[in-house]
C-alpha cells in the first residue's frame, strides 16, 4: 500500500525532533492571467532529498512503475493539503481570495529530489485593479521551511507581464516567537497565525 505523504513524517527520524524545520521545499510560483484578470496560481515545489527519500520509502520505483508511483504520491500530497487550502493563502487587501479544486498536477523526480507541479485555479477571475495582493505559502506545523529563493522564483504569465509590480517580504520572527515555536510538541494543533510569522510574503499590485 502506498505510504501517504504527511509533512510530520520526518519527526519519526531519531534526533530530528529537537530542531526546526525538518523539511525544505523550494518553491516557484507563476501568477496566471488573461484579459486583465488573474486566473490561477501555478506552483512548482522542489522537495529536499531526505523528504523525498522518506516519502518514497517502500514504494515501487522500478522503471516500469516509476511514473504511476509518482502520480499516486502526487495525488496523496494534493489530498493531504486540500483542507489547508493547499498551504496557499491569497488575499486582496485583507479579504481572502477563494480557490477551486486542484485537478492539474504531476510529480517528477530528476536525480534525488521530488518535484510537484500543480495549478490552483481561482474560484473566479480577479480583476487587475491596483489593490494590494498578498500571497503566503506555508505549512501550519512550522516543521517545513517553504521558500522562494529569490525574486526570479516569481513569474507572471505573458498577459500579466508589464501590469504587475512585486516584492518579497522576509519573515522577522521575534526571539519570543522562535522560543514558543521551539517549545511546541510534535502533536500540537496547527497555529496559522504563528505559521504566517515564519513565512515569506509576496506583495504585489497589478493595474489594467
Amino acid at each position: 500500500m502506498m505510504r501517504i505523504f504527511v509533512f510530520f513524517a520526518l519527526l519519526l527520524i531519531p534526533g530530528l525532533s529537537l530542531a526546526h524545520p525538518h523539511s525544505w521545499v523550494e518553491q516557484y510560483t507563476t501568477i496566471e492571467g488573461k484579459d486583465n484578470h488573474i486566473t490561477a496560481l501555478k506552483m512548482v515545489w522542489s522537495f529536499d532529498a531526505i523528504t523525498t527519500a522518506y516519502t518514497l520509502d517502500g514504494e515501487d520505483m522500478s522503471k516500469a512503475h516509476r511514473h504511476v508511483t509518482l502520480q499516486k504520491v502526487g495525488a496523496s500530497i494534493i489530498a493531504h493539503m486540500m483542507p489547508d487550502h493547499f498551504f496557499t493563502y491569497f488575499y486582496r487587501d485583507s479579504k481572502p481570495v477563494r480557490f477551486r479544486m486542484v485537478h492539474q498536477y504531476h510529480v517528477t523526480m530528476p536525480k534525488h529530489k521530488m518535484i510537484l507541479y500543480f495549478t490552483i485555479p481561482l474560484a473566479k477571475p480577479l480583476a487587475l485593479d491596483n489593490h494590494q495582493l498578498k500571497l503566503l505559502i506555508f505549512d501550519p506545523s512550522y516543521y517545513v521551511d517553504m521558500y522562494w529563493d529569490n525574486i526570479h522564483s516569481i513569474k507572471f504569465s505573458p498577459d500579466l507581464q508589464g501590469h504587475c509590480k512585486f516584492h518579497i517580504e522576509k519573515p522577522h520572527p521575534t526571539a519570543k516567537d522562535v522560543s514558543y515555536a521551539m517549545s511546541l510538541p510534535p502533536n500540537a494543533d496547527p497555529d496559522y497565525k504563528l505559521g504566517q510569522i515564519f513565512t515569506q510574503k509576496l506583495i504585489f499590485r497589478c493595474s489594467p
